[in-house]
């Protein structure tokens, strides 16, 4: 299968040379050849002792690495990293915008001071051996580099190139009985190339230390039997001395997987929050092995005593002390999603205090709601809340709905809050109906295996963990976020950046995060993460519905949605043991549901459009008060009444909803005597009315292209005296 083009995700190893220089001390001088103590000039005169070969393990290569080097960066196989989105540029290729981005990012690492490779070809082109690790290490601020070389002459004259602009040279020079290339020219740079291994430093010292003897104890004597475990699995590490942190790298057949470490952070004063869950009731932990999307949090219940003194006279009047509310919870949260849709469940020690608090939260609805009907007018754009009491499993519930009739944004949630053995439910209705009846969690289901990363994401010690069913979220808001942007005047390249996260996020098939903190002994935050994507790297199966997919996606970006989902239901069809085959229901997204999206799009749009339009509002502010000072100090009559400039609306301008400026609109003789003109793009077309005793500055525009103007002014009176006197700005349908 064809590999990708895309550039490595790390800093490419020329990048780390040709920067050397600038990573710390100063170098020691330069030593010229045959210069030096005598038995440097013998030295030099002899024949070069051979360089110890480098490891071909990663344990010897961690074992070049001081235990107190600073940091340590190692690509163990740069193959691999080159290769992990190696569907992705094939894939957005085949979009209309797809094969233009790739495009602009090759000439974008074209234009580099520093090539990016792009495939294990470019690497060897460069001189650098694909096939063997490479490894950064400061220590002291000096950086050393090693690495792999395929063709010394040709890594040498690349990175003279670089180092230098093209100016600089290799030369011999020895160093303490060594001989090695030292580059003139450019910034200090020492290398000790040969037997296909190269290792460069702006110390020479450093280089002659690497080459004699490995350090008394190394970064993989250092780490622990889980940590080295972990490290021979990796493709590429990152280690940070300084935070004892290491972050390993793993390219698998579906994704990339990231597990680490990092000690000493402040988390010792968050120790009454990240205590987990208490004793008392059932691990929820259960709920989320069979569910594709599901979050977990474990909390000590004892951060409910920070409830601030109105919270708990909020939770009294209702009939619930916080004292209560702490000895019915569990601290666990879970929520997690099914074909029925999402629910959480709050862990409560029995159904008896899971039943009271439903009670509670619910009359606290009933009153909020009540309060919000008296401070709120009503009228089509606001939503509508509604409470009511149900009975769910038999147990008392409560039911919320939730209602928009905005043309633009329609929105329709239905929320159950009701009780049952595990806890406090809250979700779909049909969704939390199941959970309410069950009076412990369900075994696994043998069809959802879990991997072990997921496993120690998901373990009992885990404060956070996250599985999501990956779709695109963005799907339920997008008309309305794409009539935003044209509202909003914004560029097309906005709604290109909102196609392309939205195409990125139809590359991947799920995502898992654990993250387990210790504030025991100063602090310690565990990590694993994992995501997986549609594709898996020689899966016939999944190959051939690749181009299905491709076309499935155009479909949508383009507005189809019919088209979209016919070739989803034929996708189905044709490749039903491919990951493709179950795209239609994956669409709804994760955790983030069509309902979901349709709250975050009802409150965030609307605030994102009027923040727009104010932030051009500073247009005519700024233009108004120029016309009318330049009009308030004009002496005997005012200058002529002017045209409307310019004549057509800026909704008819030629890009982005903006007048393009035109140096002849500005030519009247007002404008002239006013010393008034735009050069740049603007939203308002200007006029200026005179009159015997006083004149008037004009603006008018269209924001958001309805039809709809918004009209401003600004007048100017002239007194007896013949002083002139301005009066504030004021609006007509300002934000029109």
């Amino acid at each position: 299968m064809k590999r990708s083009r895309l550039p490595l995700g790390l800093l490419s190893l020329l990048t780390l040379l040709s920067m050397l220089a600038a990573c710390g001390k100063k170098a020691p001088p330069e030593a010229k050849a045959g210069s030096g103590t005598g038995s440097a000039r013998a030295a030099s005169k002899a024949a070069p002792a051979p360089l110890p070969p480098l490891p071909t393990t990663v344990e010897g290569w961690l074992g070049l690495v001081p235990a107190d080097a600073k940091v340590a960066a190692a690509v163990l196989d740069a193959r691999k990293l080159l290769g992990v989105v190696s569907s992705l540029e094939d894939a957005l290729k085949r979009l209309p915008f797809g094969g233009g981005l790739v495009a602009q990012a090759h000439a974008a690492a074209a234009r580099a001071p520093v090539p990016v490779p792009w495939t294990a070809a470019d690497l060897r082109k460069l001189g650098i051996d694909e096939q063997k690790p490479m490894l950064l290490v400061v220590r002291e601020r000096m950086p050393l580099a090693y690495f792999g070389i395929s063709d010394e002459a040709a890594f040498k004259k690349n990175l003279a190139a670089l180092a230098t602009r093209g100016a600089g040279s290799w030369k011999e020079s020895s160093h303490d009985g060594v001989t090695l290339a030292a580059l003139v020219g450019g910034p200090p740079l020492h290398c000790a190339l040969a037997a296909g291994f190269g290792r460069c430093s702006p110390d020479p010292e450093l280089v002659v230390q690497s080459l004699r003897k490995p350090p008394e104890r190394s970064l993989w004597s250092a780490l622990s039997a889980d940590e080295q475990r972990l490290a021979r699995s990796a493709h590429a590490l990152l280690h940070r001395g300084d935070q004892g942190g290491m972050i390993i790298g793993r390219v698998e057949a579906d994704g990339l997987s990231l597990e680490g470490r990092v000690r000493g952070l402040p988390v010792a004063r968050f120790g009454s929050l990240l205590g987990g869950a208490s004793a008392g009731g059932p691990s929820l932990t259960a709920l989320t092995r069979g569910a594709r999307s599901a979050v977990r949090v474990r909390l000590s219940v004892e951060a409910l005593a920070a409830l601030s003194g109105r919270e708990s006279e909020a939770l009294a009047k209702v009939g619930l002390d916080p004292k209560e509310l702490r000895a019915a919870l569990t601290g666990e949260i879970v929520g997690v999603e099914s074909p029925e849709g999402v629910a959480v469940v709050l862990g409560c020690k029995d159904a008896a205090g899971a039943a009271k608090l439903v009670g509670a939260l619910g009359a606290l609805l009933e009153r909020g709601v009540k309060q919000l009907e008296k401070k709120e007018k009503k009228g089509k754009d606001r939503p509508s809340f509604k409470v009511r009491k149900a009975t769910i499993a038999g147990r008392p519930a409560y039911r919320v709905q939730i209602e928009s009739t905005r043309p633009e944004l329609p929105l329709k949630v239905e929320v159950a809050i009701a009780s049952g053995p595990l806890g406090l439910l809250l979700g779909a209705p049909a969704a939390v109906e199941p959970l309410a009846k069950l009076d412990a969690p369900p075994a696994p289901p043998a069809s959802a295996p879990v991997t072990p990363e997921e496993q120690r994401a998901f373990d009992e010690r885990a404060v956070l963990s996250l599985r999501m069913g990956l779709g695109d979220p963005l799907a339920a808001a997008a008309p309305q976020l794409e009539a935003a942007l044209a509202s909003a005047g914004l560029p097309p390249q906005a709604k290109q950046g909102i196609d392309l996260a939205r195409f990125m996020l139809d590359q991947l098939d799920g995502l898992t995060l654990g993250i387990l903190l210790e504030p025991q002994s100063g602090g310690s935050l565990q990590f694993v993460l994992r995501l997986t994507t549609l594709h898996r790297d020689g899966v016939a199966a999944d190959d051939k519905a690749r181009d299905a997919w491709a076309k499935a996606l155009q479909a949508k970006l383009g507005g189809d949605r019919a088209g979209f989902e016919s070739a989803l239901k034929q996708l189905a069809a044709d490749h039903p043991s491919s990951r493709y085959g179950k795209l239609l229901e994956r669409q709804k997204g994760g955790l983030l549901t069509v309902a979901a999206t349709g709250v975050l799009a009802a409150v965030a749009i609307p605030a994102f459009l009027k923040y727009t339009r104010r932030a051009k509002l500073v247009e005519v502010h700024q233009n108004l008060a120029r016309i009318a000072s330049a009009g308030k100090f004009q002496e005997g009559k005012f200058p002529a009444t002017t045209p409307w400039t310019p004549a057509r609306s800026c909704c008819q301008g030629k890009s982005s909803r903006r007048c393009t400026p035109e140096p002849k609109d500005w030519e009247h003789p007002t404008w002239k005597a006013l010393g008034f003109s735009l050069s740049d793009p603007h939203y308002f077309q200007y006029r200026f009315v005179s009159s015997a005793k006083g004149f008037t500055a004009e603006a008018r525009g269209d924001l958001n292209c309805d039809g709809k103007t918004s009209s401003y002014r600004i007048e100017g009176t002239r007194g007896d005296d013949g002083s002139v006197s301005l009066s504030p700005m004021r609006s007509q349908d300002g934000e029109e």
